[in-house]
């Protein structure tokens, strides 16, 4: 029997005394950011002389240096040089200012004030958790100007100087602290953060790693969709099922909840990392470009699109200068961007298992859901009833206060999320088997104890990856770990207990201890080794599209495998009691075993499996005299491999094959590392 623990978070009395009031939630955007916190029974963004928005901008002298963490010295020298520009008298004319931009990196100049030329990264979250090479091959570097030196996580280059996405994300919450100490007069230490729903593990390893950085400690760090049906008080329901859509300026992710009994489920997700409302201004300025035939600069043309964008919020025409858009010529442009939100929403509905009336609401969460022909294509394609009498803006970082608050003082409702791709090990042969499914929920753990597979076994290799295709190739490799010093003893005799960890942040974690020694080998996901969320998306559907591919190759290398398993149980049994039988009988045995082997080169896992059938029935008569000498009559009659099974572990049956090795479900047997063999 394989043992499942599953550990929720609890309700508690009040599980951090020390928390008092001074707990706060941050909406760490790609885009802007929010702090907010729970007073008066109510959850209130805290605003400063600035607003309540800060943007997730930081800005850097010529020497690459950060400027400061206050907005006052960055203030004045921007709007100075927006006060020029808007002196201009059209677009073209503004154009010929100074402006250079690499995306994320930005350069501000002014002629009349050289001195003071000003650097700012935006951004930057797309990189937090990613290594060089990763956002090369992402195609993030045509974005960023990345250093190339830059061995691990990528780093952004500004003169002489680079910092890592985690650097530039702590000074952000630092400056949200800040904020919050001003506005309330206390020290704040404790925050729930939030991430976009397709986080994995290393982007939200890093992201806590720049609370760390910023001062603060992470009490949880929630999914983004989940902590705006918080702030709408989905939590204090009896029951039903949310949709949250979230378009916010950089991501679009797509949360299904179920809640019952005050039980806060998120059962499936589905997103785009490089999906929202800047894709929009940057089709909007496109289109301008070309209908008005001018060449416009980058900041200039997206500061139009967007105005232009917003307007049409409330009108059906828009006009900034000369430059003129209406609602339908919005429509047409933004049509794909939309359809694939829509396609995204469907197929979460489908990994929730749910019908449409099923549903009780959309949830819209994000500025760019204020555009009317969001909301009019959700009209269209469901029947459902759309929430969305809260700030868009604003109820991420509200969610996140209340669950904060929630933590400091316990509550009635608990939130459960879940993990967006599988987990599992790499077994023998390379195929996959899951340990950790899709959409389990968290945090939790789950127990495994596994057993060599070779006499004199000394040591085992644990491969993890994360992905839902059957081959190991075709998933992601989290990690891997060697345990070693196991005393040699007989297949099956030793036990490894393996722990899978996954905590309320979706961190995993991987112990294996072997029990007779107590040694034991931990492994965390380390930053620079992560999955971009787009690469979600791609596994999940590669999945689909090479199931019927991947399963007649998974039964193949299973096939392969076991007949390699018979073999070498028959084999060692010839080798010590081939005097049991006949010569006539051990001919047709030994002639059988060569049709197996050179069978297994084969690509045909029916012709294998007839092959391993026909050695056992040929071998029936050795095996019954192998084991009634050893064991007496308690095995008469199983085939080789049950034989096998039974010798491995007694107590299990229904044997799989394991990592480099056989596994069985409660007695997994692992093949030995060939680089450390067995003493």
């Amino acid at each position: 029997m394989k043992l499942y623990e599953i550990s929720e978070p609890g309700r508690s009395p009040n599980p951090h005394q020390d928390m008092a009031s001074d707990v706060i939630g941050i909406d760490l955007g790609t885009t802007n950011s929010l702090v907010a916190i729970f007073t008066n029974n109510t959850a209130q963004i805290i605003s400063d002389q600035n607003g309540n928005i800060l943007p997730s901008v930081v800005h850097f002298n010529e020497q690459g240096d950060i400027i400061s963490t206050s907005d006052a010295f960055i203030t004045e020298h921007t709007q100075m040089i927006s006060t020029e520009w808007q002196e201009k008298s059209n677009l073209e004319a503004a154009a010929t200012q100074q402006y250079l931009s690499i995306a994320g990196f930005s350069t501000l100049t002014n002629s009349s004030c050289e001195s003071n030329r000003v650097y700012k990264v935006k951004s930057f979250k797309r990189l937090i958790g990613k290594s060089l090479a990763e956002t090369k091959a992402l195609a993030l570097d045509k974005f960023f100007n990345l250093d190339t030196h830059s061995i691990d996580i990528a780093r952004v280059k500004v003169q002489d100087k680079s910092y890592s996405a985690i650097e530039l994300s702590s000074i952000i919450l630092k400056q949200l602290k800040n904020k919050a100490e001003q506005a309330l007069g206390k020290n704040i230490t404790k925050a729930v953060i939030t991430v976009p729903a397709y986080f994995n593990d290393i982007e939200r390893q890093a992201t806590k790693e720049a609370a760390i950085l910023a001062g603060l400690d992470v009490m949880r760090l929630i999914n983004e969709p989940t902590a705006a049906a918080l702030a709408y008080g989905l939590d204090q329901k009896v029951s039903g099922n949310y949709i949250v859509y979230d378009l916010g300026g950089g991501t679009f992710d797509i949360s299904i909840l179920a809640l019952k009994e005050k039980i806060f489920h998120v059962i499936a997700t589905k997103g785009d990392t490089n999906l929202g409302g800047d894709d929009f201004d940057h089709l909007i300025a496109g289109y301008l470009a070309k209908k008005y035939s001018i060449t416009l600069g980058n900041k200039q043309a997206l500061a139009v699109a967007r105005k232009l964008k917003e307007t049409l919020t409330t009108n059906d025409n828009a006009q900034i200068d000369n430059y003129k858009l209406t609602t339908h010529e919005l429509e047409q442009l933004s049509k794909p961007l939309i359809n694939k939100t829509i396609k995204l929403l469907l197929q979460a509905i489908s990994d929730a298992n749910l019908e449409e009336e099923q549903i009780n609401g959309i949830i819209l969460v994000g500025g760019s859901t204020r555009m009317p022909i969001i909301q009019q294509a959700l009209k269209e394609n469901f029947d459902i009833t759309i929430l969305d009498n809260l700030n868009p803006d604003e109820i991420v970082a509200k969610g996140a206060a209340i669950q904060a608050h929630n933590l400091a003082y316990g509550s009635d409702s608990l939130l459960i999320d879940v993990i967006p791709l599988s987990i599992g090990i790499e077994l023998m042969g390379g195929i996959v088997e899951r340990i950790i499914p899709r959409n389990s929920t968290i945090p939790a753990s789950f127990h495994y104890e596994y057993t060599t597979y070779q006499d004199g076994q000394t040591a085992m290799i644990f491969n993890i990856v994360q992905g839902e295709r059957e081959l190991a190739q075709d998933c992601r490799l989290l990690g891997k770990f060697t345990i070693s010093g196991i005393p040699p003893m007989k297949a099956g005799m030793a036990k490894i207990q393996v722990k899978f960890v996954i905590d309320a942040d979706g961190i995993l974690t991987v112990i294996a201890t072997e029990k007779s020694t107590g040694k034991s080998q931990t492994i965390h996901v380390s930053p620079g080794q992560g999955l971009h969320n787009a690469q979600i998306r791609e596994m999940l559907i590669s999945s689909i599209e090479k199931s019927e591919e991947d399963f007649i190759q998974r039964k193949l290398i299973e096939s392969r495998v076991e007949a390699e398993r018979v073999i070498m149980a028959l084999e060692s049994i010839i080798k010590e009691d081939i005097d049991l039988v006949s010569e006539n009988e051990a001919k047709q045995i030994k002639d059988r075993l060569t049709i197996l082997k050179k069978s297994i080169i084969s690509a045909d896992s029916e012709q294998i499996s007839a092959d391993m059938q026909q050695l056992e029935e040929v071998s029936e008569v050795l095996i019954e005299q192998k084991f009634s000498k050893q064991f007496g009559k308690a095995f008469k009659g199983k085939s080789l491999a049950e034989l096998n099974r039974s010798l491995l572990n007694s107590k299990t049956a229904n044997q799989v094959q394991g990592a480099y090795g056989t596994e069985t479900r409660n007695g997994h047997a692992v093949h030995e590392d060939p680089n450390i063999g067995a003493t």
